[in-house]
């Protein structure tokens, strides 16, 4: 099996997006207590797609620049980073009707990022880099990241994971 960059995390994104749409879904728009959790959570959702798309950018694209596909990428970041914006000024506004439907059109437009950034790396990353050096560019990510971001990234993915599945 080839060294999945994104595999565990994607999937555990896939997870607490899921989980955060079916319960937003199933809100009380006119329930202000529950609306606030909610957009507390999602404030934190927020925070955590920005530090993966700032991580992304740092350690996996310039392996898609060297190969000379990282501009796509790079404007699929930009068109989330602004899809991110408008779910943030609907949390400002407390336009908790436009809630859900907002958040399910980010999410589906999440999913395709996820499965479009998954692809390349199985049609340009792997075709191009090596085992080693892929798994050089997750060691230099783990090494650089600070602990508690480190402490943070496993609590995130451990509800999604299998017993089978190795976060190493």
């Amino acid at each position: 099996m080839r060294v999945d960059l994104y595999g565990l995390i994607h999937k555990a994104q896939r997870f607490h997006l899921s989980d955060f749409l079916i319960r937003v879904g199933k809100a009380d728009p006119a329930d202000q207590r529950s609306m606030e959790l909610l957009a507390t959570e999602l404030r934190d959702l927020i925070a955590h797609l920005r530090d993966h798309a700032i991580n992304e950018e740092l350690y996996i694209h310039p392996l898609f620049e060297q190969i000379g596909g990282a501009a796509a990428l790079e404007r699929e970041h930009l068109d989330l980073e602004e899809r991110l914006t408008g779910l943030e000024s609907v949390l400002s506004s407390r336009d908790w009707q436009e809630l859900y439907p907002r958040v399910a059109r980010f999410f589906g437009e999440y999913l395709v990022h996820l499965d479009e950034e998954e692809s390349a790396q199985r049609t340009s990353l792997w075709p191009n880099y090596g085992d080693e050096e892929l798994a050089a560019v997750f060691q230099r990510f783990r090494a650089e990241r600070a602990p508690e971001s480190a402490k943070a990234d496993l609590e995130f993915m451990l509800p999604a994971l299998s017993a089978a599945e190795d976060i190493d």
